[in-house]
């Protein structure tokens, strides 16, 4: 009845990709500038591909920095039984019930690791999220019908109607062309405290990611492989609380805030592959980072850069936002970094 008369009817994906849902309304204050060209000044020809085993996330870089000794000890002093029987604000009983349900479910990808996050165990569960997507989804050719042809700019508008509808808050795309391709990661983060002396650990602990001269992309027990042809970066946002995440550090109710992206995102990529998969084309992504989704929102529009050039910076949601991205080969319509000021001013 009254539900019918103000809720859009639609009767197929046509409708759909002309709907509300699939176009991008900005605030008049967002400006869109040049691809490749945004408010961030890049110098492409010093780019080069990263290693993400070297960053904050791998326990073995961080020893690297502070010691083994010092790392055990800052570790230790999580106690999440105690916080609870203290009735710390933040970490009671209740607060670690709602941090453990967020991270049920949630999945980092990309390597196998002993380091537990966060401290004490308290989460989380395991996800199935494969890097081709899951196992025996239906595709055009299996049902012997031709796969989906669209322009790209249709494409565009179809992929952010099916992602917003799937939990995405908003979709950007990238080409991925020899610059850009720049910022795709050798190697995922990752690498345990056992690996300290023995660095870098072995491919079948950490799978290395290559550019391979195939039509599929597919992944083996030392590579994710990516295939040299036309591709595109798809980068999404997942909402998160902002009230949640101002908490502070150590509060399980900011990794409750944190962790649910990641749940969130394992369900949006999850259905984003099938899709994809469904309509005769690929969608990759595992190891994280491959892509880093951060240049991904700069250099097509989601964000900007803040002025400490470390956080991203969403006209519509500010900095308390996951971003994270899915490559595919599918023809889309490259979308344009903005100017809406924040790295002038924020």
């Amino acid at each position: 009845g009254t539900a019918a008369a103000v809720t859009p009817l639609y009767h197929d994906l046509d409708e759909i990709i002309g709907s509300k849902t699939s176009q991008w309304k900005r605030p008049w204050w967002v400006k869109e500038l040049e691809l490749e060209e945004p408010t961030t000044e890049i110098d492409w020809s010093r780019v080069e591909r990263f290693d993400a085993r070297y960053s904050a996330h791998s326990p073995a870089e961080v020893c690297r920095f502070v010691g083994l000794d010092e790392y055990n000890r800052v570790r230790a002093l999580a106690n999440t039984s105690q916080d609870i029987l203290d009735n710390k604000p933040g970490s009671t009983l209740r607060d670690n019930a709602l941090n453990v349900g967020a991270g049920t479910g949630q999945y980092m990808g990309g390597y196998k690791s002993d380091y537990v996050f966060p401290a004490a165990g308290t989460c989380c569960g395991s996800y199935s999220v494969y890097w081709t997507g899951q196992k025996g989804t239906a595709t055009p050719e299996s049902l012997g019908v031709p796969k989906w042809s669209g322009t790209p700019e249709e494409n565009t508008q179809m992929v952010r109607a099916a992602m917003r509808f799937f939990g995405a808050t908003d979709v950007s795309v990238g080409e991925m062309n020899e610059k850009t391709k720049k910022f795709v990661s050798t190697y995922p983060q990752g690498g345990d405290v056992k690996y300290l002396n023995s660095w870098p650990p072995p491919d079948t602990y950490i799978k290395k990611i290559v550019f391979e001269d195939v039509d599929k992309g597919y992944t083996t027990d030392t590579k994710y492989v990516i295939p040299n042809k036309p591709l595109y970066c798809i980068t999404y946002t997942v909402p998160m609380s902002k009230d949640l995440f101002r908490t502070g550090p150590g509060s399980q109710l900011r990794s409750a805030a944190n962790i649910s992206r990641y749940r969130l995102r394992a369900a949006i990529d999850t259905c984003t592959k099938g899709f994809l998969t469904a309509l005769g084309y690929q969608g990759l992504e595992e190891p994280y980072p491959c892509f880093p989704s951060q240049a991904g929102a700069v250099l097509d529009g989601l964000a900007e850069m803040g002025r400490n050039s470390n956080v991203c910076i969403s006209p519509e949601y500010g900095s308390v936002h996951g971003y994270f991205d899915i490559i595919t080969d599918l023809p889309m319509a490259p979308t344009h970094p903005i100017d809406a000021g924040i790295f002038r001013f924020c």
